[in-house]
């Protein structure tokens, strides 16, 4: 995954977490994604700005986690696995109600695709 890629992710399914909104599912997975983010700089005593609506600290932010993928290979690592958990995690708590009071022509329900689909 591309580190502007892994970082745009990281940090939108951490947002659950650091705005305390969303369901427990959600801010599970977030708290744990955001601890994978904090933890090289945790280490380093390096204070991480957390205000993700200012767009100021949300760029510092975005910085810090850039300069430490380039820098740490298995950080990155890490974060890619965290992340494929997180999505793995929020696709496994999915549920669709559907219900049909008419006559059905036709009908797809969707949880996920990876190909085109015609009818």
């Amino acid at each position: 995954m591309e580190p502007i890629t892994l970082i745009t992710t990281a940090l939108t399914l951490a947002t659950p977490f650091l705005l305390k909104t969303g369901e427990s599912i959600a801010e599970k997975v977030g708290e744990d994604i955001w601890a994978v983010i904090k933890s090289p700089f945790t280490k380093k005593n390096i204070e991480m700005p957390i205000n993700i609506n200012s767009e100021e600290e949300k760029n510092k932010l975005f910085n810090l986690i850039q300069n430490e993928i380039a820098e740490n290979a298995q950080y990155k690592e890490e974060l890619t696995v965290a992340i494929e958990n997180g999505k793995q995690q929020l696709n496994s708590y999915s549920q669709q109600n559907i219900n049909n009071n008419a006559e059905v022509q036709k009908q797809i329900n969707i949880q996920s695709n990876t190909g085109s689909i015609q009818m």
